[in-house]
């Protein structure tokens, strides 16, 4: 009997299981925002949201490099966002840096700095453009 109630409470009532929750972290160049989703599905549920403000990409047009406090700021909401998802047990995790976080003029954010997320995280480190 308990663990059957065990299982049960492992899936809200009603709802389908899907699996481990899946994340994904966005750097922009304004804002770093981490949302988590209740599993792969085809249309997934939200099950955490939360961004940071870090303004990443406010002095890439005048002096060509992201600006060292907000490398700090985005730096500290990656860990604890990786925080946020060991404790939500996510499984999968995808980080897509964009717009300023893009930019190679800053190599140090690309590959010194990220040495700052704990190891296994760092291989898992792309860009994209576009």
């Amino acid at each position: 009997m308990l663990e059957k109630l065990a299982t049960a409470t492992k899936v809200a009532q009603g709802r389908l299981d899907y699996g481990p929750p899946v994340a994904v972290i966005d750097i922009g160049s304004n804002s770093v925002r981490l949302v988590v989703y209740e599993g792969v599905t085809r249309s997934p549920t939200p099950l955490f949201n939360e961004k940071t403000l870090a303004g990443l990409g406010r002095e890439v047009q005048t002096k060509g490099l992201l600006a060292a406090d907000a490398v700090e700021k985005a730096l500290t909401a990656l860990k604890r966002f990786r925080a946020l998802c060991d404790t939500m047990r996510v499984e999968k995790l995808y980080v897509l840096a964009t717009a300023a976080a893009a930019m190679r003029a800053t190599a140090g954010f690309h590959r010194g700095r990220r040495k700052g997320l704990p190891r296994q995280d760092r291989r898992h480190f792309r860009t994209t453009r576009g």
